[in-house]
């Protein structure tokens, strides 16, 4: 993968909302059995036990091995980069595309191109956060007509109001925004609901704050059955996500607006996390 072979700024802004202060385990008395596995086994591929291996040497093994402990391996495929819409606003050309990530879907995204200067430009890939918010991924980050009530409250909370994707583009680069899997376009979705959702759903107008809220509480419900069926198809939600996120990087980088000598990706809270695997990838 093209992505591989570039060298990614990476900018991981950390969440400023702090917990309530616990003494005990959010796993409980299961904490210290994950600590007892843990501590058997250490950390050998830690930079500090690399031993008499040169950086390179570390790096390569490093990186197979986070590639191997993700266990995301899916058949390459060409992008395949399409544009599904295009609209002008504030200085920016917003285009709405989407891209290959495997041969078992597509990845929707925003793409932001400077309405002025000459290319090529700098380019971001703008990584949105986990948030326990499935039902919006990539509108966190971008500004759109009719916008939902819910999601702009959710923004003014954790992003102080700014669509920040945008303030990069304004100075001169191309963002690339994509949906991580199970979120935005790529949530869960039901041609026949269940009863479950169907009851907590019944009556709440789609418009309503309550009703995206429904729709939350029922994914976060529903992220651990997820793992569940990737651990039994023999692969992990975070590779997904790690490779798809590789995958923005290599649609950045194929277009002619794109200086693919300089890229970069930034992200808050887990898109901050998403932003470490991406640049040590």
């Amino acid at each position: 993968m093209a992505a591989m072979r570039r060298t990614l700024v990476c900018l991981v802004i950390a969440s400023s909302t702090l917990l309530a202060q616990r003494t005990e385990s959010w796993l409980g008395n299961l904490a210290e059995v994950a600590r007892s596995i843990q501590r058997e086994r250490g950390f050998p591929m830690a930079f500090e036990n690399k031993g008499a291996l040169s950086v390179d040497q570390w790096r390569t093994l490093a990186r197979a091995e986070l590639e191997r402990a993700l266990a995301y391996f899916p058949k390459p495929v060409a992008l395949d980069l399409r544009v599904h819409a295009v609209r002008r606003r504030d200085g920016l050309e917003i285009r709405t595309i989407s891209f290959a990530g495997s041969a078992h879907y597509r990845i929707p995204a925003f793409l932001l191109v400077p309405a002025t200067g000459r290319g090529p430009f700098p380019g971001v890939v703008a990584l949105h956060d986990h948030g326990g918010w499935f039902y919006h991924g990539k509108e966190k980050l971008v500004r759109t007509e009719g916008e939902h009530a819910a999601l702009v409250a959710f923004r003014e909370q954790y992003y102080g109001g700014r669509a920040w994707a945008e303030e990069p583009a304004r100075r001169g680069f191309v963002v690339l925004v994509p949906d991580a899997f199970y979120w935005g376009d790529r949530r869960l979705q039901y041609r026949e609901p269940p009863e479950e959702l169907r009851k907590r759903l019944e009556g709440l107008d789609p418009n309503q704050v309550e009703y995206i809220r429904a729709w939350n509480a029922f994914l976060r419900e529903q992220a651990p059955v997820l793992q569940t069926w990737l651990g039994f198809a023999g692969t992990t939600w975070m590779g997904i996500v790690a490779h798809d996120d590789r995958r923005a990087v290599d649609a950045l980088a194929s277009l002619a607006e794109v200086d693919a000598s300089r890229l970069g990706c930034a992200g808050l809270s887990g898109g901050g996390y998403r932003a470490t695997y991406l640049t040590g990838l």
